[in-house]
Order: structure tokens, then C-alpha cells, then sequence
């Protein structure tokens, strides 16, 4: 049964989760660097509420990495979505004229 799956559409599909985990680290290293410096300006002025700085690189990373780690998670989903229904297709003998048979 999961001969019929390209192997390499496996290893893709883990890259592909290892990127969305990445992206989702780096996002929260960006809030909690904005955060973090939201509350030195709020403590270094007495105030008893500060904003973010939206001009910031770690707002515009943060930003940035959302929709990136949303949009990646979307192509791991076509991608298991083509996985499975390679995986449920009958099997299917290897053509004569070569070696491997890896479906796509």
C-alpha cells in the first residue's frame, strides 16, 4: 500500500513541517522582543501602559512570519492531501521500462 507513495513527497512534507515550526519559533522570539521593549519604554517613563512600535523589525518579522507559517502550513496540506490519496489508490505493478516506480 504505500508503495505507492513517492518517497520523496514524504521527505517534503517533513521539511515542509520542520519550516512551519521554525517560522512559528521565530514569530515568537519577535513578540517577545517587542514586548520586552514595550516594557523597558513603559518602565523607563513611568507610564502605566506603552505600545508597540509597529516600525520595528520585530513587529514587521513578526508580522511577516505569521503569514508565512500559515501560508507554508497550507502547502503541507495540499501536500498530505496528495499523500493520502496516493496512499489509498490501488497498487499498480512497475512499468516494464524501468527500474524504480515512484508515482506521482
Amino acid at each position: 500500500m504505500a508503495a505507492n507513495v513517492n518517497p520523496y513527497l514524504i521527505l517534503w512534507l517533513a521539511a515542509i513541517s520542520i519550516l512551519v515550526i521554525m517560522c512559528d519559533l521565530l514569530q515568537y522570539v519577535a513578540i517577545t522582543s517587542m514586548a520586552n521593549a514595550a516594557y523597558k519604554r513603559a518602565e523607563a517613563s513611568q507610564a502605566k501602559m506603552s505600545q508597540y512600535d509597529n516600525k520595528s523589525f520585530a513587529y514587521k518579522a513578526q508580522a511577516t512570519l505569521y503569514y508565512a507559517k500559515f501560508w507554508i502550513l497550507a502547502v503541507g496540506a495540499i501536500l498530505l492531501l496528495v499523500i493520502f490519496i496516493q496512499l489509498l489508490s490501488p497498487i499498480r505493478p512497475p512499468s516494464q521500462s524501468s527500474r524504480h516506480w515512484f508515482p506521482l
